[in-house]
């Protein structure tokens, strides 16, 4: 009897790990789609001509999103490791105020909360 019971019990774990990872993925591919929503909008609107006119098109190419997934945790990056970024972004470098900002990335993740909120309902998520 105990090692029956000991096999439901084998049987419940896959059964519920299947569901997890399939809810994982689900949730891997909607944070995809809304990091690309977000890179889309920076690129295409703010760091070509809405906010910042694009002289080398360093900054717009090195805009990047990453999706990091550990055990228990999954978070969105959308950014870039071009120094300037930051400074256009808040007009700060290296915490002295240098220009007034021009805020590129912050808008654009603002432009998408609404639509990001509608796909993260759809999904199931909320």
């Amino acid at each position: 009897m105990k090692s029956s019971f000991k096999g439901n019990d084998d049987v419940f774990i896959k059964l519920y790990d299947k569901e997890v990872g399939a809810r994982k993925r689900n949730l891997v591919k909607v944070l995809n789609q809304i990091l690309e929503m977000i890179l889309t909008t920076a690129k295409r609107d703010k760091l070509t001509g809405q906010v910042l006119k694009v002289q080398t098109a360093r900054l717009r190419s090195s805009v990047i999103k990453r999706i990091v997934v550990r055990r228990n945790t999954m978070q969105g990056y959308v950014g870039t490791n071009v120094w300037y970024g930051k400074l256009w972004e808040t007009g700060e470098a290296r915490g002295f105020k240098v220009r007034k900002p021009k805020p590129w990335l912050k808008p654009s993740i603002d432009e998408n909360l609404s639509r990001a909120e509608r796909l993260i309902k759809k999904a199931g998520f909320l």
